[in-house]
């Protein structure tokens, strides 16, 4: 076997140690990897490929309290199983995760803090190969920068989809940083006002992280004299090298960086406001976005980092899964990280910054400097120094991967069984919208109050693409379906529990009413038991993206009286509609639980609204007869005169909760509403 793994992932590996289970009756075989700590640190410094980007997913104080614990039985297991799920023929999954006696929730507020989860496919089953082995030992390299020249010649020559531009742009942001004729390095860069010296020639612009000790950029005092010269040595180590990747690499003239771009003085917004208004414009008429995406301090941290080279190495070897298939005789495997894109890009600083998300999706490519390689995005492509003509299939399937393509017809594809009454094309485009809002609200933003505005270039375009009316971050079409978002696990993405902001945002219908992480199911018109009678959203100013300050839904539906009382050894909410508890009868107390509830934020009780008989259900979305089984329902709080906030979501997941559920009460007429039809025991109610 190839010298790439520990001790003890050899001996797993190459079919000397017996698993936990009876792996011919279960999915999968469970092993004790590491018996102890110091075993996982042997494997750690001798660079086993499997636990040393295992370990390499904690941050230094995770892994310091990691070194501290005592595990009680073993330190981690791994689990190895044929592939059932990627439908990869002759493919392995291994998965790598830490024995529930590690706790490092005294500094981590991870859930799971490490998991690995691998992929070992043949590679007679990939044809031709894909990967690159790199003998570059930075990403300053001359072998980095052709290979990054060639993924953008390729782009501009050939991908159609990536030329929202055609020609030479007409458009260009109200300034920008001329750097001087290409070619000429000692010009001193300077501010230009775009209307007053019009472009000769295309821009590119910078996303960067905010903070370190540099103070240097646009305000009122300096406005004058950044329009005479930019003191480059005086500048972060980031807009160095994204000047002197602009002028010397890309030899083009001209870049934006929204430092140097957009008024910065704190007690005059006006100018941010604007510029704010028209992201969407910045980001689509650019010819490249450079994204300093692996930078943690842009004040010390430049583009360019060293690496090994087999640091970006594809890893191929032979292996033999003799519990499996009973062959003694080693097959070739290509060995993928599952999480690839999510560790390499997604996990990166900058991605944890809310506004990056639409600079990241609005900008025609993006060539991303990260931790140990360059990346490229494109609408067409996903490329790394490790993959240079494009992500394998296992890994571009993955649902984080493709992030810039929009097309309906492309990413539509895995959606069309799902069916709709609507155009095809723009129900594939809604169903890309939940995806974008939950990778949106992983990320935190400095100043909540930019909730909607950091997103409102995106609502543009998806705008200009299904035609719809935006509510609060939402859409009209298919609004009743898009109401039974919820938080996952009550944390934002910087694991700390989820809240609504003090000052008002949203209306509490909207996830933008939350910080949190968001999770939707898939955006249907069918199987829905409500309708959205009128909608009204008041805005800040004339942009209908942008910053909110009142709204409301007209919502009709049959309203449940609720109560929601702890119990039980796992403390879950016992849901009670119309005085009858919503549980199954079982004798096992685990199918006794009842419906799931997600808070929006967490509450320890509701013992003063079960009081006060101020909590309802408003059963939204059932079975739509082929792909859902479930039944969702808003959770809401009366505040008088038939007019609700929303609390949460409830989801019934067995027929006999679900019929619990929607019985009809005599009493229905009485709960408070607009509006009661006797004929259709609906209610008409207003939420805010």
């Amino acid at each position: 076997m190839d010298k790439v793994f520990c001790a003890v992932c050899e001996e797993i590996l190459g079919n000397k140690r017996q698993p936990l289970n009876d792996f011919a009756e279960d999915e999968h075989a469970l092993f004790i990897q590491h018996q102890d700590l110091s075993s996982l640190q042997l494997a750690v410094k001798t660079n086993c490929s499997i636990c040393r980007p295992f370990v390499g997913q904690l941050d230094a104080e995770e892994e310091a309290e990691l070194w501290r614990q005592k595990p009680k039985d073993c330190a981690t297991f791994l689990f190895l199983q044929r592939d059932n799920t990627l439908n990869l023929h002759g493919s392995y999954l291994l998965a790598l995760q830490f024995d529930s006696s590690i706790d490092l929730s005294r500094v981590s507020k991870k859930e799971t803090p490490a998991l690995v989860i691998l992929v070992f496919q043949p590679v007679a089953e990939l044809g031709q190969i894909v990967s690159n082995f790199s003998t570059s030992t930075s990403t300053s390299s001359e072998e980095s920068w052709t290979l990054a020249m060639k993924w953008l010649k390729v782009c501009d020559a050939n991908h159609s989809r990536c030329h929202r531009i055609k020609g030479k742009s007409s458009w260009f942001p109200t300034r920008l940083i001329d750097l001087g004729l290409p070619g000429n390095p000692q010009e001193q860069p300077h501010l230009i006002v775009t209307e007053d010296h019009p472009p000769s020639s295309p821009y590119v612009t910078l996303s960067h992280r905010w903070g370190g000790t540099n103070n240097v950029g646009l305000n009122k005092n300096t406005f004058e004299s950044l329009k005479f010269g930019i003191e480059v040595a005086v500048l972060s180590q980031t807009f160095k090298d994204a000047i002197l990747v602009t002028r010397e690499r890309l030899n083009v003239r001209y870049i934006w960086i929204d430092t140097f771009c957009i008024f910065q003085d704190k007690d005059d917004l006006s100018d941010w406001t604007n510029e704010a208004q028209q992201m969407d414009l910045i980001y689509e008429n650019a010819y490249c976005n450079l994204s300093a995406t692996g930078v943690e301090d842009p004040s010390s941290q430049g583009f360019f980092v060293d690496r090994t080279p087999n640091s970006i190495t594809h890893l191929e070897l032979d292996l033999a899964f003799t519990l499996f298939d009973q062959s003694t005789t080693p097959t070739r495997y290509a060995m993928f990280d599952l999480l690839y894109w999510e560790r390499q890009l997604n996990q990166l600083p900058l991605h944890r910054r809310g506004w990056v998300v639409q600079e990241r999706l609005l900008a025609p490519r993006v060539l991303h400097f990260c931790s140990s390689q360059l990346i490229w995005e494109c609408a067409e492509l996903d490329a790394a120094e490790a993959y240079p003509k494009g992500l394998p299939p296992v890994l571009s399937l993955q649902a984080k991967a493709r992030f810039k393509s929009l097309d309906p017809s492309t990413d539509g594809k895995r959606l069309r069984k799902r069916g709709a009454h609507d155009s095809q094309d723009r129900f594939f485009a809604h169903q890309l919208w939940p995806r974008i809002v939950e990778t949106y609200t992983q990320c935190m933003l400095s100043f909540p109050g930019d909730k909607l505005i950091a997103l409102s270039g995106i609502a543009k375009l998806m705008r200009s693409i299904i035609q719809d009316e935006y509510v609060a971050g939402m859409w009209r079409r298919y609004l009743v379906s898009e109401l039974v978002w919820w938080v996952a696990d009550h944390r934002q993405g910087d694991h700390s529990p989820s809240m609504r902001p003090q000052n008002y945002r949203a209306p509490s219908f909207s996830w933008a009413a939350v910080d949190g992480c968001i999770s939707f199911p898939n955006v249907t018109d069918q199987g829905l038991l409500a309708s959205v009678e009128n909608v009204s959203i008041g805005h800040v100013t004339e942009d209908t993206t942008s910053l909110v300050k009142e709204g409301y839904i007209i919502l009709k539906g049959t309203l449940k009286r609720l109560r929601l009382k702890r119990t039980g050894p796992l403390n879950r909410f016992l849901v009670n509609i119309n005085g009858r508890d919503v549980v199954r009868d079982s004798d096992k107390q685990w199918e006794r639980l009842g419906p799931l509830v997600f808070l929006d934020v967490e509450q320890a009780d509701f013992d003063v609204e079960n009081d006060a008989d101020k909590l309802f259900v408003l059963p939204i979305r059932g079975s739509d007869g082929e792909n859902w089984i479930h039944l969702q329902g808003l959770i809401l709080g009366h505040q008088g005169a038939g007019t609700f906030n929303r609390l949460g979501l409830c989801m019934a997941q067995h027929q006999q909760e679900i019929d619990i559920v929607l019985a009809h009460d005599s009493n229905e007429a009485s709960l408070p509403s607009l509006s009661y039809s006797e004929e259709n025991h609906e209610h008409t109610i207003k939420i805010i």
